[in-house]
């Protein structure tokens, strides 16, 4: 699974204009509104290690475009050792836990043995105690 980052393009709406995300030449989300007084807004998550994403205004007469490039915009240049620190940590948390469960269990395991041994000493104790009052 890739990091992901949320982006979001906003513009002043106008008469038919139209707000969208593309990749590559496909359109992956788009919006638009006949109120003219609203503000033209379009989310989208964005993956680390893909094409550039690029946010298109269109309008009868022109468009613009402004293309980001997840790499730099999103995840710095740093990202590769951050994410490979976390999961690194995210894999030592989990060894611990795992060690300290199997070690809980043998632990369980012994306790609940040494109690059935006392408990089975009992039981043979008190089988010859009646055993030798009758």
């Amino acid at each position: 699974m890739n990091p992901t980052c949320s982006v979001l393009c906003s513009v002043q709406n106008g008469r038919e204009v139209t707000l969208s995300w593309e990749r590559e030449g496909e359109t992956l989300s788009h919006t638009s509104s006949p109120d003219l007084s609203t503000l033209l807004s379009l989310p989208l998550e964005i993956e680390y290690n893909s094409a550039p994403y690029s946010c298109v205004v269109n309008n009868p007469v022109s468009n613009q475009m402004v293309t980001i490039k997840p790499e730099e915009y999103c995840f710095g240049n740093c990202t590769r050792d951050v994410v490979g620190y976390i999961m690194f940590v995210l894999r030592l948390v989990e060894f611990v836990l795992v060690t300290l469960a199997v070690g809980l269990l043998l632990h369980m395991y012994r306790v609940g043995r040494v109690l059935t041994q006392h408990s089975t000493e009992r039981r043979r104790r008190r089988y010859q105690e009646t055993d030798t009052a009758l």
